[in-house]
């Protein structure tokens, strides 16, 4: 009978491949999901499988085809693989495309080529020209905002968003302060003065939404000690400004702006931004950029001197000058370079205000220079494994957090464990979290665990033996041998000639028999033996049969969370980044999991990032530990012996980058137990490190060696 998930991937692929059932089809890949279809989609022409390690063998009845054997019988090859390895395989075989032959993913998609470069003038700018521009001048004018100085949030007017909701967590006062704000500005502009001032705008406030003079007072204070809170400088421009006094220039600095110049020097001060000669701000010399009066004050303070301008705003700073025969230098805000380049598609996923800030923290760090992205001609590139950890995984592992504390309180949790090796660097997060915010939480213990420990220590019956072998028994290329023992902790009888073979030679069902018949004995004996010893850890953390516990896992479709619920004899409620398909099979229809990403995935359909790419999380969700395996009689956790290949101190620098990020996080917004951000924002910078819009270091890609303990094959996922 086959399970939900096993329909759901044929129907899929029906979907998917239909019209292609008489080209001659190769299918790339000989697990369990080749098998499957081989199984059931007899109507579609397969000519051959396709495997790099079997080549020349029969695997379920087909020849494993050579690459000549390909190019001379087939037209269509399918890679039936999971979604984190397609891009590893096609870049392998993408060469046979010459040759006539058409390749698609599982998922239907064809193959895309990269696209990191996207033509603009702009990015031949550098910062040794923007240096040399002001060799060449006496007079150097600098803009504020978006130049020397950028807010960290996506747009100016966010700092009106996050007003309104302080005024709703702080005083109770709920009210669509950002549209009012905005239309204050606008009636002062068009009624009052079009040099107006914070006074203006704020009076203007008070008329239209019936504020006493106390509560306008505290608004008022609000907003600009927010401006201060969010700004940083933009350090590339920084240097070029000190870069100007070293260099004995008149500098001054001319802003369009509603704010006096108290204001602006206390701003300045805090960034350590002194030496100007002039500050030229809009409401005061009641001239403005827009209209080019403030232009022709320059040249009249700075006669007969040439004047260089660096500035954003392509008309007031750049266009509109240039009719006054003052030089301008062009510098992006981070805005515009997301716009203009490959990170333009994390732009739209901003729904909130919590986004916003979320993207202004990406940029104040990646794209604060205004050359941030011109070497690679707007392509982003993720050059070290802390860059990565803070970017692709710390939002993804601050979202979840925050859902996971919400999900455990609501259903009145005791105790949390974190289950290896999954669970290491969340439990640290989560308890930073408790600790930051004193939060009334369940205990977070990081568990050791992992399928090879549970299932074994869970055995009792042989019908709990066949269940281990239909559900983690799938890697077909292990000798029998390496399975008994990989699985079942025993090993083969010297005389035991059918241990030699591959495990792929023999059927489930005649496996079943033949473990059952040789070795069901000796695997139920290991099992109670591993038990007691598991038995007396898990007592050791004095958890009780009264505690309500919860377990955290990555991606799941419950098998671990099952088994050791069958070893403490007591449901558990899992929280989980995703469930796989398959997974009410294993644990029932109750509600005894829950989810931050809503809809159930497979490995081989890729509607998210996380869908496609959730193994490059296995990497790095990792340990110093290998994958546990048992305790000994002295009480002692045995780990696998793991892989050389594994770059332990490259996943560390990750877990670094991951840190740093919450606690930037946690540093700008003191209220963020009360934040929801988009899961389609987090889903976006989970999958930088792998979309094609963007690239990574060659010391990241290494970092992705992924080691299963029930396929013992190493893999590079790039």
């Amino acid at each position: 009978m086959l399970s939900i998930a096993e329909r759901q991937f044929l129907t899929a692929f029906e979907n998917n491949f239909s019209r292609y059932k008489k080209k001659r089809i190769a299918l790339y890949g000989i697990g369990e999901k080749t098998k499957l279809l081989l199984k059931h989609i007899h109507d579609y022409n397969i000519v051959g499988l396709m495997d790099k390690d079997t080549v020349g063998s029969v695997i379920y009845g087909h020849n494993v085809l050579s690459y000549d054997e390909a190019i001379a019988n087939v037209e269509l090859i399918i890679i039936v693989a999971n979604m984190s390895v397609i891009d590893t395989i096609y870049q392998r075989i993408a060469f046979l495309c010459q040759h006539g032959i058409d390749i698609l993913y599982i998922n239907g998609e064809v193959p895309a080529p990269n696209n990191v470069t996207i033509d603009n003038d702009y990015w031949n700018r550098t910062l040794e020209e923007l240096k040399l521009a002001i060799d060449n001048h006496a007079v150097i004018s600098f803009d504020l905002f978006d130049t020397l100085i950028m807010r960290k949030v996506l747009m100016p007017a966010n700092i009106f968003d996050l007003i309104e909701r302080e005024l709703a967590e702080r005083f109770n006062i709920h009210m669509n302060f950002k549209g009012s704000r905005i239309e204050a500005e606008k009636y002062c502009f068009a009624n009052i003065d079009q040099h107006f001032t914070m006074e203006q705008v704020y009076s203007r406030l008070q008329e239209t939404l019936h504020l006493t003079d106390e509560l306008t007072d505290q608004i008022k204070a609000m907003e600009y000690e927010l401006e201060l809170k969010y700004c940083t400088p933009r350090h590339a421009l920084t240097e070029c400004y000190n870069y100007a006094v070293s260099k004995k220039k008149k500098i001054c600095i001319t802003t369009d702006m509603y704010w006096t110049s108290d204001a602006i020097e206390k701003l300045l001060r805090m960034h350590e931004i002194t030496g100007y000669e002039n500050l030229f701000i809009s409401c005061e010399l009641k001239m403005s950029k827009a209209s080019g009066t403030i232009w022709e004050y320059l040249k009249e303070i700075y006669a007969e001197k040439n004047i260089l301008h660096i500035g954003d705003n392509q008309q007031s700073d750049i266009d509109i000058p240039r009719k006054y025969d003052i030089s301008t230098f062009e510098v992006k805000s981070a805005y515009d370079l997301m716009s203009m380049s490959a990170l333009n598609s994390l732009l739209v996923k901003a729904r909130s205000i919590d986004d916003s800030v979320m993207l202004g923290q990406f940029a104040t760090r990646f794209i604060n220079s205004p050359f941030a992205l011109n070497k690679n001609k707007g392509g982003f590139v993720i050059d070290n494994a802390f860059n990565l950890g803070y970017l692709s995984f710390g939002p993804l592992v601050l979202g979840y957090i925050l859902w996971l504390i919400r999900m455990v309180q609501k259903k009145e949790i005791n105790k949390l464990l974190f289950f290896a090796r999954d669970g290491f660097i969340l439990e640290k997060i989560y308890r930073k979290l408790v600790y930051q915010y004193g939060l009334k939480v369940p205990q977070g213990i990081y568990f050791l665990i992992s399928r090879r420990a549970a299932s074994i220590s869970a055995l009792k019956t042989k019908e709990e033996i066949e269940f281990i072998v239909k559900t983690l028994c799938k890697a077909k290329k292990l000798k029998i041998n390496q399975l008994l023992f990989q699985a079942f902790g025993v090993s083969a009888k010297p005389d035991d000639l059918t241990a030699e073979k591959f495990y792929y030679d023999l059927s489930e069902e005649e496996f079943i028999d033949y473990i059952l018949k040789n070795y069901q004995d000796r695997i139920l004996s290991n099992a109670c033996q591993e038990r007691i010893h598991y038995l007396n850890y898990i007592n050791s953390l004095n958890i009780n049969k009264t505690d309500k516990i919860g377990v955290v896992n990555f991606v799941s479709r419950g098998v671990t969370q099952f088994f050791l619920e069958k070893i403490i004899n007591k449901e558990l409620i899992g929280y989980y980044f995703a469930a796989e398909y398959g997974v009410e099979n294993i644990l029932g229809p109750e509600q005894r999991f829950y989810s931050f990403y809503p809809n159930m995935v497979s490995p081989f359909s890729g509607d998210t990032n996380f869908t496609a790419k959730y193994l490059f999380g296995e990497v790095v969700f990792s340990s110093p530990d290998e994958q546990f395996i048992k305790f000994n009689e002295k009480n002692e956790p045995i780990f696998d012996s793991g892989i050389s290949e594994r770059e332990l101190s490259l996943i560390q620098k990750c877990h670094q980058g991951i840190e740093q990020y919450i606690d930037d996080i946690m540093e700008m917004d003191k209220n963020l137990l009360q934040r929801t951000f988009n899961i389609e924002m987090i889903d976006e910078f989970y999958g930088m490190f792998s979309n094609r819009n963007y690239d990574c270091a060659d010391e990241i890609k290494k970092m992705f060696v992924l080691y299963d303990y029930y396929n013992p094959v190493i893999q590079n996922l790039f």
